[in-house]
């Protein structure tokens, strides 16, 4: 998978390049390796069906997922995301839903739900960009339960 820059820019190296492969030991769990457009390296993780923890290595560090993602849920949640650090609290990214979209009577294609990166620092792209693909295929992820029994070990 790449991700390309916007059509008007100049420059179309691509941003950032996805490489999704099965561990050949254990095919049930895959392997996404994200790289920037210029091919240097930003983080690796394996999830998948496996008795091994899900883990992610981002630059040369490697971290377990359940040590580093917080489960949360709130109502009304903001769709803005800032640093806690920030005394400003100047955004850093915002999740425009396609349900606050208007539809054109034109359009081709229902809008899609869009995250706008805001911040220039690369390392919290970087990290914006992972968190968002984890988050993704834990989402598209079987869970363990009754219908999928079958499938876990």
């Amino acid at each position: 998978m790449i991700l390309s820059p916007p059509r008007d820019e100049t420059d179309r190296t691509p941003l950032y390049i996805i490489d999704v492969h099965p561990n050949c030991f254990i095919p049930t769990s895959y392997i996404t390796t994200i790289s920037r457009g210029n091919k240097e390296f930003v983080a690796r993780f394996e999830m998948g069906i496996s008795r091994d923890e899900p883990s992610v290595c981002i630059g040369q560090k490697w971290y377990l997922m359940k040590d580093i993602f917080i489960k949360f849920r709130k109502v009304n949640s903001r769709l803005r995301c800032y640093s806690e650090d920030d005394p400003d609290k100047l955004p850093l990214a915002r999740l425009i839903p396609a349900s606050s979209q208007p539809i054109g009577s034109f359009s081709t294609r229902p809008p899609t739900t869009s995250l706008e990166i805001i911040t220039p620092q690369q390392s919290l792209v970087d990290d914006i960009f992972i968190s968002a693909l984890i988050v993704e295929r834990k989402r598209l992820s079987p869970t363990e339960g009754t219908n999928n029994k079958e499938i876990f070990n």
